[in-house]
């Protein structure tokens, strides 16, 4: 799996358009909405792990990296965390918009493409039937 890491870079402009001033106003006076320690992961959308069809993994997520190591509580042993962004997952329909929001928000972020996959069909053996 190859990964890029970038470092996000407080800019008013993605290519040749510039943004409105609505979107980048908080970095624009030196505040962001995330903790300066804060690292988003981009990946594609995979299925589920339960089920063998592909819905909704067309788009690509964007998830915060845990900052603080999880704990367990000592009455009930549950696991527990101090951390809440890594309970958000954002979605996105294309790699550019997520990278977008990540240098408009200020986050440091890297990419984490897929790896080609196998053709489920191809990878499985074959099942004949025999007929009695």
């Amino acid at each position: 799996m190859e990964n890029a890491t970038r470092r996000a870079k407080s800019r008013t402009s993605y290519g040749s358009t510039a943004l409105p001033s609505s979107r980048n106003s908080a970095l624009e006076m030196g505040r962001s909405l995330f903790p300066r320690d804060a690292v988003a992961r981009i990946c594609k959308a995979s299925r589920s792990v339960t089920t063998s069809g592909k819905a909704c993994t067309k788009g690509w997520r964007l998830v915060f990296e845990r900052r603080t190591a999880p704990f367990i509580d000592s009455l009930m042993g549950y696991t527990g965390g101090e951390d809440t962004l890594a309970q958000i997952e954002l979605n996105f329909p294309t790699l550019e918009s997520a990278v977008r929001y990540a240098e408009r928000q200020g986050l440091a972020y890297h990419v984490q493409t897929p790896a080609d996959q196998v053709d489920e069909l191809g990878s499985r053996p074959t099942k004949r039937l025999r007929c009695p």
